[in-house]
């Protein structure tokens, strides 16, 4: 079935056809691996360096790289709503769902969680300050660490949002009837052979 609450939301055109996989996951940590290798099956990329040619759309270093990607993305989303989405009593299953056409690749995560803020589709660098690291607020900045400093100083927390908006190429986000949708949108390389 085709994603529920598409219409007028700016949720990707992709996602108003029947999905490739759908499928529920209990609101655990433990879920969170399982959940996201089904994903990344679905479209392909379970093993991507084994692909041949015209199977995944692109072969070699960048097919893996950007199944690296989409898994770090999907796997900071998953871990985020387990741990900050009010737990399996507000939100006892996250709905998964994978589109793809061609090289574009669509996963929504959807839960009945708290609302999320308005600001969690831009990139990072535009959300409110109190919303990242103060190293992540200035793009361009390289953040503690980079030039020796002590890496046990850095702050544990904030760096989700950036590692999610880093590893694809668009998130969409809305909230309709109680429940948050979050659309992550990649592109996968193009087959190097042309095929």
């Amino acid at each position: 079935m085709p994603c529920p609450p598409c219409d007028g939301t700016g949720a990707p055109a992709l996602a108003r056809r029947p999905p490739v996989l759908a499928l529920a996951m209990p609101n655990r940590i433990t879920a969170v691996a399982g959940a996201v290798e089904r994903l990344l099956g679905a479209a392909g990329l379970d093993n991507p360096g084994q692909c041949g040619p015209g199977q995944c759309g692109a072969s070699g270093d960048a097919l893996v790289e950007a199944a690296d990607a989409l898994r770090l993305a999907l796997t900071e989303v998953l871990n985020n709503i387990v741990e900050h989405g009010g737990g399996p009593n507000i939100a006892p299953q996250v709905g998964l769902r994978l589109w793809q056409a061609g090289r574009a690749v669509v996963v929504c995560v959807d839960e009945t969680g708290p609302a999320l803020p308005d600001w969690i589709a831009a990139p990072p660098h535009a959300a409110p300050p109190q919303a990242v690291p103060p190293h992540a607020a200035a793009p361009g900045i390289a953040p503690p660490g980079a030039a020796g400093d002590d890496l046990a100083m850095l702050p544990e927390g904030g760096w989700g949002l950036m590692l999610i908006h880093a590893s694809v190429d668009r998130v969409t986000a809305h909230r309709r009837d109680g429940r948050n949708f979050l659309f992550l949108e990649k592109v996968l390389p193009a087959c190097p052979t042309g095929i």
